[in-house]
């Protein structure tokens, strides 16, 4: 089987490029990888081959399903992954910003340069047609950025500490700002517990008795 591993749509990221690794190195089969609907054109499986796609985790929602839309066409038989790659906090993350952005005059995402989940929330507030930048900290604000604005809109990557967002609301709030939470998704998803731990915990139990 042939997997397609739809990457990024502006960049191969470090992700992308593990995947394609280890599949070269493990199974010794070359993972193509898929960074826009242009891409699909150049592939050249027949259509009776055996192929799957996957894609990246923290990838842009919207863009993704105009990929994969492109490579059902191109390959009606082609095999999708048994759950949604993208997952639900990336989902969830990239809608509430789209809401965000809707009410904001400027979004400000808290996030590293190099988080492809924090890219993509930047990615996905300019495409409502406001200005949204990605910052660090509060030293990476500009205050140009702020000229004539009224509402600021902030969010933040999957992985960035609760601690440096509530460092920009503080920023503002320093300088007169009234701030408040905005909430368009109440998650209610839950994990289960890893069977490995959940065996050490019994064990532990046992020997306390």
């Amino acid at each position: 089987m042939v997997s397609l591993s739809s990457i990024s749509a502006t960049r191969v990221t470090p992700e992308g490029i593990g995947v394609t690794g280890e599949s070269l190195h493990a199974y010794h089969k070359v993972v193509p990888i898929i960074e826009n609907v242009t891409d699909i054109k150049l592939l050249n499986f027949r259509k009776d081959e055996k192929i799957a796609y996957l894609t990246q985790t923290t990838l842009s929602v919207t863009e993704t399903e105009d990929i994969i839309r492109a490579l059902t066409e191109k390959y009606p038989n082609i095999t999708a992954p048994p759950g949604k790659d993208i997952c639900y906090a990336t989902t969830n993350r990239q809608s509430a910003v789209r809401a965000l952005a809707k009410v904001s005059d400027i979004v400000l995402i808290v996030g590293s340069k190099n988080s492809s989940n924090s890219t993509r929330l930047a990615e996905t507030a300019r495409a409502e047609n406001i200005p949204a930048y990605l910052i660090d900290s509060a030293n990476d604000i500009d205050s140009t950025w702020l000229e004539g604005i009224a509402t600021i809109g902030v969010s933040a990557g999957a992985s960035a500490p609760e601690s440096r967002v509530q460092e920009i609301a503080r920023y503002f709030e320093n300088f007169g700002a009234i701030t408040e939470e905005f909430t368009t998704i109440h998650e209610t998803t839950r994990f289960a517990e890893p069977l490995e731990l959940t065996a050490i915990k019994k064990r532990h139990r046992s020997e306390k008795l």
